[in-house]
């Protein structure tokens, strides 16, 4: 009933590449079929140290080894996770579950046979449609439809917070239904351990219209005329949201105690307008703990026509991203004082955010940051396929080189650094993927 298999790296050019292992059925008997295939990595832990992987039993003290093997064919929950995903995360103290809820849909998940995306846009999450873990795969592929994705199960979440001791930090659909939101909830008070917070956030980056999220309360938001345009009909709805799901789970908790209520918000200093009218919008303020952004860095990727005018301004930016031909090249653009998207333009957001955050007595989150160097977005149509294969590689030199650390560093620090006695300020968190 066991088939041992060898995995060796393969090389690919100068790196060392895991190739990883495929299963393909190729032949069974409908009415006996293959089923209930296992794959477990050799090796184990040793009992009290999961974070430890070892290869066998001299590793561990007698009697103390757990063989993946054998511990899992008997209860096939009693190892959930990998002693090295564990190691990697026992550090952080929240651990933001977006990615492992597929909670950010993007604006093209909507199949085209909906080509006004109202039926599939306007569908509510139900809770029968939470991923369970009974599935067959948690997640899916890019065989699994964008909105069928329901991302790993909440019991999973709870016992990967639990195991680590370590906050949670949730990311609700943006179409969860009230039924879903009280269940998931409950789960939540029953299940994770008394001294963790519950994070909770609507949806992610709401205000991005990129994310499906973005155009789902913009409709919303029109329907109850909550704005004289799509973004900020959008933007009222979306506070107007998290504060119903904030009540829910205040329900469910019977106080706020043991939770985190966070409001999203965008990174852009002009954003802060939205910040503020979120906050002043209704009841808001009085149901949320946190405004979270997402400082990143980059700089102008480009100057042409819809780009920002500072980046048309030769003067002030004399390289953009889109241009650089050296490492320097990158890091003089990193380092532009006048850059609108550099490292001093996003440490200037922070603050601008903090102020906000500390005028309403809010702690001040993030939820993603960090360097923002990417070929995946508009670099000009000017570029070839050649030159956007040139960045990438340029671009991968630097996320490795010194100063990129120093970049991280200042960064870090000036995030350390706002100013204490008005802004609470989150730190430690990463994002589960």
């Amino acid at each position: 009933g066991r088939d041992v298999l060898n995995l060796q790296n393969q090389p690919v050019g100068s790196l060392l590449y895991n190739t990883g292992l495929r299963v393909y059925i190729t032949a069974t008997d409908p009415s006996d079929p293959i089923r209930n295939i296992r794959i477990v990595m050799p090796g184990g832990t040793c009992a009290g140290n999961p974070t430890i992987r070892v290869n066998d039993a001299n590793a561990c003290a007698p009697g103390q080894y757990q063989s993946f093997v054998d511990t899992l064919a008997t209860n096939r929950n009693a190892i959930v996770f990998n002693p090295d995903y564990l190691r990697v995360l026992k550090d952080f103290r929240t651990l933001r579950m977006m990615n492992f809820m597929e909670a950010s849909p993007r604006k093209d998940a909507c199949p085209s046979v909906d080509p006004a995306k109202t039926t599939c846009l306007l569908q509510e999450r139900t809770w029968v449609q939470r991923a369970k873990m009974e599935d067959a795969v948690w997640g899916g592929s890019y065989l699994t439809p964008a909105l069928q994705r329901y991302g790993v199960p909440l019991e999973v979440m709870v016992a990967l917070a639990n195991q680590l001791n370590v906050n949670p930090w949730f990311t609700l659909p943006h179409n969860a239904n009230d039924d879903y939101v009280t269940n998931f909830a409950t789960y939540v008070r029953d299940n994770l351990k008394p001294n963790l917070k519950a994070h909770i956030e609507y949806s992610n980056e709401a205000w991005n219209g990129d994310y499906l999220a973005a155009l789902y309360v913009r409709k919303r938001g029109l329907a109850l005329s909550l704005g004289s345009s799509e973004y900020w009909a959008g933007t009222y709805y979306y506070a107007k949201r998290a504060v119903e799901i904030s009540k829910l789970w205040e329900t469910v908790f019977n106080d706020n105690s043991r939770l985190v209520r966070i409001l999203g918000t965008q990174q852009a200093v002009e954003a802060e307008w939205a910040s503020r009218n979120m906050l002043t919008y209704a009841d808001t303020k009085a149901h949320v703990d946190g405004l979270a952004l997402a400082p990143y860095f980059w700089g102008c990727r480009h100057r042409e026509a819809g780009t920002n005018t500072k980046c048309q301004d030769t003067n002030n930016v004399p390289t953009v991203l889109a241009e650089a031909n050296t490492l320097d090249d990158v890091f003089k653009v990193i380092d532009n004082a006048n850059d609108p998207y550099a490292l001093n333009a996003a440490i200037q957001m922070m603050q601008t955010h903090g102020n906000v955050a500390a005028e309403f007595d809010k702690a001040l989150l993030a939820y993603e940051g960090g360097q923002h160097l990417t070929t995946n977005v508009p670099l000009g149509s000017k570029i070839t396929t050649v030159e956007k294969g040139d960045l990438t590689k340029l671009f991968a030199a630097a996320n490795r080189d010194p100063r990129m650390g120093e970049r991280y560093t200042r960064l870090l620090n000036a995030w350390k650094n706002l100013d204490k006695s008005q802004v609470s300020v989150k730190q430690g968190s990463t994002t589960v993927t």
